[in-house]
């Protein structure tokens, strides 16, 4: 997650990541604080449709306390 980066409940920014030679990770990663329900890790990623239509994936992954973040999906 970029430095400076102060979480703020309902929003999400996404920074884009480095693949290293892994296609599977996410293109972008980063935290989302929903209000009421806790701290998600979020990735996203850039895919393709049969047709090859460009579409946007979204994960969101529950946070447990204490938990470190992982920016590297």
């Amino acid at each position: 997650m970029s430095a400076g980066y102060v979480s703020q409940p309902n929003r999400c920014l996404l920074f884009r990541q480095d693949k290293e030679g892994n296609e599977n990770r996410s293109n972008y990663a980063g935290e989302i604080e929903v209000q009421g329900a806790g701290l998600f890790p979020a990735a996203l990623w850039g895919r393709k449709d049969k047709h090859g239509k460009t579409y946007l994936s979204l994960r969101l992954t529950k946070k447990e306390p204490g938990q470190q973040s992982d920016d590297r999906r």
